[in-house]
């Protein structure tokens, strides 16, 4: 087959891959390769109609037959590898498609849809060093890719990277202000990196989100015990109290920040609700030892250790232990 015939099956058979006429493209590079096997042009046009046909392995037998380089065009070069890298990861050949998309990047590192490919292979093989460099590539051209940000930061996360994991979070916020996911994701973070700071603008964020939140208000009390400020202690210890009402830790916090704030009216009435608490949770641990009839020693130990911490007379502790015992029957 002289040159000019083959050079008009190589022109048809473009046109018709690009039509996506792919049987026909493939008669037209068979005619040319019977004649000339080892045709370049002709194996890459055949490779790449059948990949676009699903057929990828007979797609990577004829790719695996190009020199790249004797390729002239950069950018057929380049079109080239990418149809190669496509068939390896077709074929699940996920170490060769990195080495060619490492090959792309060298001929153009500007190339930002190689990078957008070689991010789910590098996922794949766990190289996440590399993963940083690919997504800063990413999103120098699409700054505002909110996804790309967020898995950057877990990257950056999960290698131990705090520091850059916070501040990529913080570019994130500044872009989607209400996304809890990303506030949960800072609130990690500050704990690991010990920033009280950030982490009682992560917490105060959280709380917006989920106000019943009761986890949060005790990490929030914490942090307001180390500040010494007694008007958050009491705020933090107030919500703390309307979902869980029987703390007796968080009782004390508020009696003491009252007393601190001078308000003794106040902390005298929670002094005596504070009693109440104290004399439920004794009339449950009570009722509990008596469920099988019987106290035994460590039982009445315990009880009689409550009785002085809620400073109980042996007259209300009988009148509360003959109630339950009319309860449980046991009278």
């Amino acid at each position: 087959m002289n040159q000019r015939l083959i050079n008009a099956h190589l022109n048809k058979g473009k046109i018709l891959n690009r039509m996506g006429r792919n049987e026909e493209a493939l008669e037209s590079m068979n005619k040319i390769l019977e004649s000339k096997p080892d045709h370049e042009k002709a194996l890459y046009i055949k490779g790449n109609v059948l990949f676009n046909l699903g057929r990828y392995e007979e797609s990577m037998k004829c790719i695996e037959k190009v020199n790249v380089y004797e390729l002239e065009d950069p950018t057929e070069k380049i079109s080239f590898l990418k149809q190669k890298a496509a068939a390896q990861e077709a074929l699940e050949r996920n170490e060769d498609a990195y080495i060619t998309y490492k090959e792309i990047i060298a001929l153009d590192e500007n190339e930002i849809e190689t990078w957008q490919n070689m991010l789910s292979i590098l996922k794949e093989l766990d190289k996440q060093d590399e993963l940083i460099q690919c997504y800063d590539r990413i999103l120098e051209a699409y700054p505002e890719n909110l996804t790309l940000l967020k898995e950057k930061a877990t990257t950056l996360y999960d290698l131990g990277r705090f520091g850059d994991a916070l501040e990529t979070l913080k570019t994130t916020l500044e872009k989607t202000p209400g996304d809890k996911d990303i506030w949960e994701i800072r609130y990690k973070l500050a704990k690991e990196l010990k920033n009280m700071n950030e982490l009682i603008i992560a917490i105060d964020r959280l709380l917006e989100f989920t106000p019943k939140n009761l986890q949060m208000w005790h990490e929030r009390l914490r942090y307001y015990e180390q500040q010494d400020d007694l008007e958050e202690i009491l705020k933090c210890s107030n919500s703390i109290l309307e979902l869980s009402p029987k703390n007796i830790y968080v009782w004390n916090k508020k009696i003491d920040a009252l007393k601190e704030l001078n308000q003794p009216s106040k902390a005298l009435e929670s002094i005596e609700e504070l009693k109440k608490v104290k004399q439920e949770n004794y009339k449950k641990v009570l009722r509990e030892a008596w469920q099988d009839g019987v106290l035994s020693d460590k039982e009445k130990r315990l009880i009689m250790e409550l009785r002085m911490q809620i400073d109980l007379s042996p007259d209300q502790h009988k009148k509360i232990e003959d109630e339950i015992r009319k309860e449980l029957g046991l009278e």
